[in-house]
């Protein structure tokens, strides 16, 4: 059962630019592992040429992330660029290091809109597994700043065991920041927060959270993450219609096959078409389930064994199925 059914593109849809390693924060579900830089990151040139390459290929949709991208060396430059081609353009922050300047440099940049994490809806929560007092109320502070200058603000609560009942919270968070919008992140048991495994949500729990965006916040927009869709009502994009650069210049199918050995390639020495095009690349898009359950499922045709990092911590290999599978009672995660 090979995914032949989903098309091979010349580039993907949406690439996401992890800029640098380094970050102000030491959180404890960080999937990076931020805090130092990496030994060799790609100087800020080198991102802007890698910019225009994907921007040849197609590529109109970049997300900037890290590590803290504020804590990247001349980030600005990047930034600047990305407004002036025109790209669709989304800034991943904690927020703690944007001030009046930065708020409005981002506008002026043209950023099409800016995410700022909380890891709970309220400070002693988020400061818990953030590991800092104070960066609640910075962040707080950093919607306030964008939204005076104009800049689309979406913030992000990472949903945990921890803050699962907090999601009683979100419509009151919400109208305090004068936000009608607000990204749902699941907490995943990687980098970082493979220290943290009783963090993570189970099957049910993610039930949980779908139903309460379904029913509990009308008057909102609800963004969640691809994680908190089952997983054969969404197939894994990861390899096909997105992929990660790493701040080492390392391509990977998404951001949860961090600090793994799976990777198409680095575009330290190769340009992205060299990675895209690689047996590597190749080999992971071919591909069929592991499991057996899977050819009988009616539900393949549209997941296609679901979220394959999930798959790959629970056995090391890439061809396992989603630990959340729910039509065959797997849940594991």
């Amino acid at each position: 059962m090979r995914r032949a059914n989903l098309p091979v593109l010349s580039a993907p849809v949406s690439v996401e630019l992890d800029i640098t390693n380094a970050c102000n924060l030491v959180c404890q579900y960080c999937r990076a592992d931020a805090g130092k830089p990496q030994t060799e990151e790609l100087p800020t040139a080198r991102w802007i040429e890698l910019v225009d390459e994907l921007w040849s290929d197609g590529v109109r949709r970049f997300t900037v992330s890290g590590g803290e991208p504020f804590c990247k060396s001349g980030a600005a430059r990047l930034f600047q660029h990305l407004g002036a081609l025109g790209a669709e353009w989304v800034l991943v922050t904690n927020g703690v290091l944007i001030g009046e300047i930065e708020a409005c440099q981002l506008r002026d940049m043209g950023v099409t809109w800016v995410q700022i994490t909380f890891a709970g809806l309220t400070s002693e929560s988020d400061e818990a597994l953030r590991g800092q007092k104070g960066v609640f109320e910075e962040s707080f502070k950093a919607v306030e700043r964008l939204r005076r200058q104009g800049v689309r603000v979406v913030p992000a609560f990472l949903v945990s065991r921890a803050t699962l009942t907090e999601l009683s919270y979100v419509f009151e968070f919400c109208a305090r920041l004068q936000v009608e919008e607000m990204s749902l992140l699941n907490f995943e048991p990687y980098g970082r927060g493979a220290n943290h495994p009783e963090l993570a949500l189970t099957a049910d729990e993610v039930e949980t959270v779908n139903e309460a965006a379904r029913r509990c916040w009308p008057n909102l927009r609800i963004l969640r993450h691809e994680s908190f869709h089952r997983p054969y009502a969404l197939t894994c994009q990861a390899g096909f219609f997105t992929a990660v650069v790493d701040p080492d210049g390392t391509v990977l199918p998404c951001v949860l096959f961090k600090n793994t050995k799976v990777s198409f390639g680095n575009v330290a020495c190769q340009s992205f078409q060299e990675v895209w095009r690689s047996p590597a690349a190749t080999g992971f898009r071919n591909w069929c389930p592991s499991e057996r359950f899977c050819e009988q499922c009616s539900h393949t045709n549209m997941c296609h064994g679901g979220c394959r990092a999930r798959g790959f911590f629970l056995t090391g290999r890439t061809d396992s199925v989603d630990g959340l599978c729910y039509p065959n009672g797997l849940g594991v995660l």
